[in-house]
């Protein structure tokens, strides 16, 4: 049986909702684009199911608290960034996280316009967001983490891991965000090879019946 494809506008307040959760994991980069993606769905005059406003509206709510959980990190993130010893590191690190948010941002705008048939490219435009979540995690990690837990240091301080070119944690995102899309490739298969035996076991119990 095929699976019904959602309108365009429920999936983009779908989307905007995933976004505003992984919030406070990606150290709120994936925030900016839930918002545009959340009043972009409550604005939303194209035809759905009628719930993308509600779901809007959701998002906002989720978003707000996915800062609150995050705005302790944050703090700590903030705070460690004014002890870099230089301006430019402080800036990089700056540039880097809006980087993070822009790239989420495109990321979403593309899932939205991309043709459902196009699941190799709808696939790893997921993978990306994932790994952009990724590396605001392990980057938070890094910077406001206490030193004697940091495994690599960066210098004297965690401050000296602000504004990394690239940053620390973007080789290990990329491996998350790789595992994700080789995941999304290999999961369809093994679902249906599940179901290829569950539907043997079945007729094998009603042939013995």
């Amino acid at each position: 049986m095929a699976r019904r494809l959602r309108s365009l506008a429920d999936r983009e307040a779908l989307l905007a909702l995933g976004l505003a959760g992984l919030g406070f994991v990606s150290m709120e980069a994936t925030l900016p684009a839930a918002g545009v993606l959340g009043v972009r769905a409550i604005r939303s005059k194209r035809p759905g199911d009628g719930c993308e406003q509600a779901i809007g509206i959701l998002v906002l709510g989720v978003a707000w608290l996915s800062f609150l959980l995050g705005y302790p990190t944050l703090r700590a993130v903030a705070i460690t960034a004014a002890q870099a010893p230089d301006v430019p590191r402080i800036v990089g690190f700056v540039v880097g996280w809006l980087g993070l948010a822009a790239g989420a941002l495109l990321l979403a705008n593309f899932l939205l316009r991309s043709h459902p048939e196009r699941w190799m490219a709808r696939a790893a435009a997921r993978a990306g967001i994932v790994a952009i979540a990724a590396a605001g995690l392990f980057q938070t990690f890094t910077v406001a983490a206490d030193k004697a837990t940091v495994v690599t240091t960066c210098g004297d301080s965690n401050a000296d891991c602000l504004g990394g070119t690239p940053w620390s944690s973007l080789i290990p995102a990329a491996a998350v965000g790789l595992a994700w899309f080789l995941g999304s490739l290999v999961m369809p298969h093994v679902v249906r090879f599940a179901g290829n035996l569950v539907d043997r076991a079945r007729w094998r119990r009603l042939r013995r019946a």
